[in-house]
């Protein structure tokens, strides 16, 4: 990507930035909800599980799982605190827009 040469350009970024860091956001959330309800389900059947070696091999993987369930958590809320910070530049620059012109006028800068 090339560096914005004026405030539009920027926004014109900002905004395209915004809408992948929440698409990445989402995708994120719903692969931790199904990590979630693996989870759970394997909590469940190694609560049934009465031998002893298939009991710690199910541990096991809910070991990692777990793991791999807060490395998930975290880049979720990464990406959530970027998006909430440029969220927050795009409303400042809203804000401006609507200081210079009138409310009445649609915001002309989101087009890409």
């Amino acid at each position: 990507m090339s560096k914005p040469k004026n405030v539009i350009d920027l926004h014109k970024k900002r905004h395209r930035v915004y809408k992948a860091l929440i698409a990445r956001y989402l995708e994120l959330d719903s692969y931790y909800v199904q990590l979630w309800n693996n989870l759970q389900i394997l909590r469940s059947a190694a609560n049934l599980v009465t031998v002893a070696e298939v009991r710690d091999y199910l541990f096991d993987a809910i070991r990692k799982l777990e793991a791999l369930a807060v490395r998930v958590c975290r880049q979720r809320d990464k990406y959530d605190l970027w998006a909430a910070k440029i969220f927050e530049s795009c409303n400042l620059m809203y804000s401006a827009y609507g200081q210079v012109y009138s409310p009445e006028e649609e915001f002309p800068y989101n087009e890409e």
